[in-house]
């Protein structure tokens, strides 16, 4: 055994040590490779990686059967692989924060979140594809059209961005087990990737616009003309409106993008800040990157929105998604009209 190799072991069970005591289990750790530890008792193989890859994972499963419990131990743990490892019995510990042990014939069950590894954390900050604007508009572009096969010189054009950056941001994703040697994303895992960055900072607002403020070149609205970059409707009311499974209230809160951040400070400065989260009359943020306030359509007849702009589905789904609540719920009810992709 290599001493890389026992570096890796180690930190593996130094991790899921720390996801037992969080959990409150039992354990014993093995300083062999080839032999078992112990969670609650029950004897767990550990297979030390970085980034598993479906094909990996396929392997991995195709071992011979142990006499207990085998768990990869990885930085990420996309849900591709998580079903492979799901059906054949693994378990896993995703150092981002969730470990799962499971066997019919095992008198053990764990399907827990758990504190994100702090070395790792830092680690997968460092290497996450998704962690720059570059990487993200990259994803992002890969999904709204995911059945090119783009160029990088082609893929730079549409962003904005250096050839060099791009081929980068590709390699990293590749990496990532995110996209394909030929520049088309892996769904659902790169969707769900773009989904955990998508983290836009909404702010409370205690009014919404007046038809006046539409016309304010400050706040560039852009209503009336979907060629610029403007404002665009995201959230669940847009969600209704593209025709998810969503049953919402007449005063529903809307939830906007403004066009850009001084735009976004401008009116959060005339509409005022909501006193509380329940008494806001709608929420407003910047999208996390350039695309969003550039694909704007038209209103597709719901009330609740009234006349603003919809955002992509994309952007739509990627809000949907946050919502760790129901928004897994309506998304696998969703498919967004024709002309777009569902990518989730």
């Amino acid at each position: 055994m290599t001493s890389r190799t026992r570096d890796a072991f180690r930190a593996a069970w130094s991790d899921l040590a720390d996801a037992c005591d969080h959990l409150g289990l039992t354990y014993q750790a093995s300083s062999d490779p080839s032999e078992p530890g112990r969670i609650a008792d029950q004897k767990i193989y550990v297979e030390p990686l970085s980034v598993p890859t479906v094909a990996k994972a396929e392997q991995l499963v195709r071992r011979p059967a142990t006499d207990g419990i085998a768990l990869v131990v990885a930085d990420r743990v996309s849900a591709s692989v998580r079903d492979v490892l799901r059906s054949h019995g693994w378990g896993w510990l995703d150092r981002r924060g969730h470990l799962r042990i499971f066997q019919p014939d095992q008198a053990l069950y764990v399907d827990s979140a758990v504190p994100a590894a702090p070395v790792a954390a830092t680690r997968a900050r460092r290497t996450d594809p998704l962690s720059t604007g570059v990487g993200l508009e990259v994803a992002v572009a890969l999904l709204l059209e995911p059945e090119r096969k783009p160029s990088v010189r082609a893929l730079a054009r549409s962003i904005g961005r250096s050839p060099s950056a791009v081929s980068v941001a590709l390699r990293e994703l590749r990496d990532a087990a995110l996209v394909t040697r030929a520049h088309t994303p892996l769904l659902p895992e790169l969707f769900i990737e773009v989904s955990r960055a998508w983290s836009p900072r909404r702010i409370a607002v205690q009014s919404l616009p007046a038809p006046q403020d539409f016309e304010d070149p400050r706040l560039r609205t852009r209503i009336g003309d979907l060629d610029q970059p403007g404002w665009a409707l995201t959230g669940s009311v847009a969600a209704a409106d593209w025709g998810a499974p969503i049953v919402l209230a007449s005063d529903f809160p809307p939830d906007l993008y403004a066009s850009d951040e001084r735009a976004a400070r401008r009116a959060t400065l005339q509409l005022g800040r909501a006193a509380s989260w329940e008494a806001r009359a709608a929420t407003l943020s910047v999208a996390p990157i350039s695309q969003v306030p550039l694909l704007r359509f038209p209103p597709r007849g719901g009330t609740l929105g009234m006349a603003w702009p919809l955002a992509h589905p994309l952007f739509v789904a990627l809000e949907l998604a946050r919502d760790q609540s129901r928004g897994a719920e309506i998304l696998d009810q969703w498919d967004p009209p024709e002309g777009f992709h569902r990518v989730w």
